[in-house]
């Protein structure tokens, strides 16, 4: 089984910034590919991780859990960080989380968290640790329909076990990130609770930050109708840092 043409990663080379672009659960990097293209339009260097499992099929998925998903996000990081000094780390959803992660854990010089889940909003997700062990999968409702991008339409239960313990993770680690950070979070978003923003704005220790609310009822907000926004606060911050 081969990756999907358009969940490969992606690499833009530029100057001494870098941005690594990390993309959410049961996603690929295309979702992550026109932010990068904004970014690398102002000559940073830009690398979009594809995360272990994901971009084949939802089996392969099945067999990888969040440490494996933080491994292929250190594995890019690394090779970002031989070619930049500067280097930034921007997440969507899960990618969020995994920024934040990687924010309290490796020396980067700014996070960036767009709709990254804290408390989510399907009440059924806290059956997955038991319902895990009768039913394999549970499908997916897509929250964008385009043709350039890439999901997964199913999502194995053990790994949805996977992220409710990551999150828990994280959210003992918030405290540990001290870089500058731009929170950004949907006012109406149908799968993070959009208190989970505010959450992160209060418990990470950045002297500099700020919570970003997004005039959006999407999810996916780089493949949304405010995306052009979003990728010019990305961008903005990551050149010139908080004002």
């Amino acid at each position: 089984m081969s990756i999907n043409e358009l969940a490969k990663p992606f690499y833009y080379p530029g100057g001494e910034r870098g941005c690594l672009l990390i993309h959410g659960f049961t996603g690929s990097p295309s979702e992550m590919k026109d932010l990068g293209l904004h970014l690398s339009s102002y000559g940073l260097t830009v690398r979009g991780v594809l995360l272990k499992g994901h971009g084949i099929c939802p089996e392969v998925m099945a067999k990888t859990d969040w440490k494996q998903w933080y491994q292929s996000v250190q594995i890019e990081l690394q090779k970002l960080k031989e070619e930049c000094p500067v280097v930034y780390v921007v997440g969507l959803s899960m990618g969020g989380l995994l920024a934040l992660y990687t924010a309290a854990h490796h020396e980067i010089s700014g996070v960036v968290s767009m709709n990254a889940p804290i408390f989510l909003q399907n009440t059924r997700i806290k059956q997955v640790p038991f319902l895990r062990f009768i039913k394999r999968y549970e499908k997916m409702e897509k929250t964008y329909d385009g043709s350039d991008h890439f999901c997964y339409d199913r999502v194995p239960l053990t790994c949805v076990s996977s992220l409710l313990k990551f999150i828990k993770v994280t959210q003992k680690d918030l405290t540990n990130i001290n870089v500058p950070a731009s929170i950004l979070q949907s006012k109406i978003d149908p799968t993070v609770v959009p208190e989970s923003g505010q959450y992160i704005y209060e418990h990470i220790s950045s002297a500099q930050k700020e919570l970003v609310w997004l005039e959006s009822n999407d999810h996916l907000v780089t493949k949304s109708s405010i995306k052009e926004e979003v990728f010019e606060h990305v961008a903005q911050f990551v050149l010139s840092g908080l004002k």
